[in-house]
């Protein structure tokens, strides 16, 4: 297996205008649908989410019997969470290079979109970390759920 990188090493190496670029289009795209797609006569729409694994996470199933197999390509799996994306962005404020702030001219690449997503992806890894040491219902990613309507 692969050993995770540090998350603020990460952070200290990013361009913070770029990567504040990057977040707020991926917050913006993250419950978006794609086009739709007809077979057989019939309209499917999939979540961008499915595009977003394909791209930057590299899961692209060669039939759709692999496809529906494929546990992480399910619609409950998902790449991008607002509130890790969140909490990302928090943590780039507080330990990015703030000179980079004013770097504006760049080209955002496939690779500067993997990145963020890599290290969202990383921030959720520690966040259910420490729930499984801790769990509190009244956190905010909890709290969003009424559990007196049950």
């Amino acid at each position: 297996m692969k050993k995770k990188p540090e998350l603020i090493d990460e952070i200290k190496k990013l361009n913070v205008h770029k990567a504040i670029s990057i977040i707020s289009e991926l917050i913006q795209v993250r419950d978006a649908k794609c086009n739709p797609v007809y077979i057989c006569g019939t309209e499917y729409t999939f979540p961008f989410d499915m595009v977003l694994k394909r791209e930057f996470g590299g899961m692209k199933p060669s039939s759709p019997k692999e496809m529906f197999a494929m546990d992480n390509l399910h619609m409950d799996k998902h790449i991008v969470s607002l509130q890790m994306l969140l909490i990302l962005l928090k943590k780039i404020l507080i330990y990015g290079n703030m000179e980079t702030l004013d770097c504006d001219e760049y080209d955002i690449t496939h690779d500067d979109y993997q990145e963020i997503i890599k290290l969202q992806l990383l921030v959720a890894d520690i966040v259910a970390e420490q729930n499984k040491k801790e769990f509190s219902v009244d956190h905010f990613l909890y709290s969003n759920y009424s559990f007196e309507l049950i």
